[in-house]
């Protein structure tokens, strides 16, 4: 199954934030700026070789996820998402890949609504989606704002995914 969760003490994850931050903060200003959170990410990814830094599309992804602020750095607050996001991405994506292959039939590197369609069916067990959960996936995972999903942006889409689904099946199981 793709991407998978865990669940931690929130003490322990504050304890080891505090750390990381204070390892990657360089310039002791209490936050990640671009350079540092491009260091965090490059010691994270034990998928590449050693030293392989993420691409400049992968890291303002990150950036742009996490930055809940909007100042351009990831502070203590901010960093677990941050590096979730980036965990779970390295974590997926080879799948993620796959999947863009699969369903990237404009071969744009980038999957359109329409393209978007068929996977989410797909993760839906076959079963059909509404324009209305296409849209809500899009308007949670395209964080470019430019209407189609990177490959980054999928994996936030796939996770957005599941936790609907999740959402979904809480509300009917009350009923």
């Amino acid at each position: 199954m793709i991407l998978q969760s865990v669940k931690i003490r929130p003490a322990f994850v504050e304890v080891k934030m505090t750390k990381i931050l204070q390892k990657y903060d360089s310039n002791k200003s209490k936050k990640l700026e671009p350079d540092q959170v491009k260091q965090l990410l490059t010691d994270m990814d034990i998928s590449t070789p050693p030293g392989t830094e993420p691409s400049q599309e992968e890291l303002d992804w990150v950036l742009k996820v996490a930055d809940v602020s909007g100042d351009g750095s990831i502070d203590a607050n901010e960093l677990t998402e941050a590096m979730g996001c980036w965990q779970t991405f390295v974590d997926n994506r080879e799948r993620l890949q796959q999947v863009m292959a699969k369903f990237d039939v404009s071969k744009s590197g980038t999957l359109s609504k329409a393209e978007v369609r068929p996977y989410l069916v797909e993760l839906n067990g076959g079963n059909e989606v509404t324009d209305e959960e296409v849209d809500m996936v899009f308007k949670a995972a395209d964080a470019k704002g430019d209407g189609v999903l990177s490959l980054t942006e999928l994996s936030q889409a796939t996770v957005f995914w599941y936790g609907h689904v999740e959402r979904r099946k809480e509300c009917c199981s009350i009923l």
